[in-house]
């Protein structure tokens, strides 16, 4: 299994004031995204953990998976199901920052896998590993 570690921001509007939270304790989640009554059809499974982080970026990702759980193609769509989902406001806490992400298990159907299955299931992912933590300002 390789591990691969990528910092990140989120696009954010620099001169707008902006809440930021983090959460208070570690937390996992699980994602699962299977559309197959269209076509093309949709599939990505993806298990992550989130972590309070403090770093020179806003984010860490830490893949840790193998190219038969996920494979690698798919790591800018899981980015960006994150990005998605941390910059939504949260409840009026603002857009998530300070978090690792560790990417722990998915995955990968042979045919249906796609870029938009796996960008899902990561949003559904990250909405799940919320509702066992608090939300916590940045300080």
């Amino acid at each position: 299994m390789e591990q691969i570690s990528i910092g990140f921001n989120l696009d954010t509007v620099e001169d707008l004031p902006i809440n930021r939270c983090t959460i208070s304790t570690s937390s996992t989640g699980h994602g699962r995204y299977i559309r197959q009554t269209s076509s093309p059809s949709h599939v990505g499974i993806v298990s992550l953990r989130l972590e309070p982080f403090k770093g020179p970026h806003d984010f860490l990702l830490q893949w840790q998976v193998t190219e038969e759980q996920i494979p690698r193609d798919f790591l800018p769509a899981i980015i960006k199901g994150f990005q998605q989902a941390a910059g939504q406001d949260h409840g009026g806490h603002g857009i998530l920052s300070q978090l690792k992400i560790t990417i722990t298990a998915g995955r990968c159907h042979p045919v249906d896998a796609s870029v938009h299955g796996y960008m899902q299931a990561t949003i559904i992912a990250i909405h799940g590993a919320l509702t066992r933590t608090q939300l916590i300002p940045c300080v």
